[in-house]
């Protein structure tokens, strides 16, 4: 993962998620910018992985059942 990578930001206290962009990373830690909420965010790189996209719609594959 680099800056400006679209990663998934996991939701320490349940399964969910969100998008967001990366802005910078360490080995502790990711500071990311939030697609709807100003600013930007820190937390720990464990709750941070790449984002995949659908190649058919660039949907998050695992929101999307398009064309299953």
């Amino acid at each position: 993962m680099k800056p400006g990578d679209r990663v998934r930001i996991s939701n320490c206290k349940d399964d969910s998620y969100y998008h967001a962009t990366l802005i910078s990373i360490t080995e502790e830690s990711a500071t990311y910018k939030h697609d709807t909420v100003g600013g930007a965010f820190t937390c720990s790189r464990k709750y941070v992985s790449p984002a995949s996209f659908c190649s058919s719609c660039e949907c998050d594959p695992c929101d999307c059942d398009w064309g299953q």
